[in-house]
C-alpha cells in the first residue's frame, strides 16, 4: 500500500521535490528534517466542531487537546493547516504562535 506524503513550502526544508513550476521552492516533505512545521497527531488534531453562541454571536469553534478554540483562532493565531489530503499541521516551535497565555 503507498502512503500519501504530504507537501509543504514553508521555505525552511531542504528542496526534496522539484515541481515543474515551483523550482524556486524548497519543497519537501511536511515535518521532515528543518521544515518548520509538523503533522498533527494524538490530541492536536482539531476534533468536534460544532457551532457555539458566545454572547451576541455564533462562532464555529473545535476541540484542541482538551481546549475549545474558535476556527478563526486555530486558523489564524495558532497556525493550523488542512490539506488536501484531510492532514492537519502546525508549527513545530510553539513560539511562533499568537496564543493567549499558557492556553495552548
Amino acid at each position: 500500500m503507498n502512503e500519501i506524503k504530504t507537501f509543504c513550502g514553508c521555505g525552511y526544508g531542504v528542496a526534496t521535490h522539484p515541481f515543474k513550476g515551483m523550482e524556486g521552492l524548497r519543497v519537501h516533505e511536511l515535518g521532515v528534517g528543518t521544515c518548520c512545521r509538523m503533522i498533527a497527531t494524538g490530541e492536536l488534531i482539531p476534533t468536534n466542531f460544532r457551532m457555539q453562541v458566545f454572547k451576541d454571536q455564533i462562532e464555529e469553534v473545535c476541540t484542541v487537546n482538551g481546549h475549545t478554540i474558535t476556527t478563526w483562532t486555530l486558523r489564524n493565531q495558532r497556525l493550523y493547516t488542512k490539506h488536501e489530503n484531510g492532514i492537519w499541521s502546525l508549527p513545530k516551535d510553539k513560539s511562533s504562535v499568537n496564543s493567549i497565555g499558557d492556553e495552548w
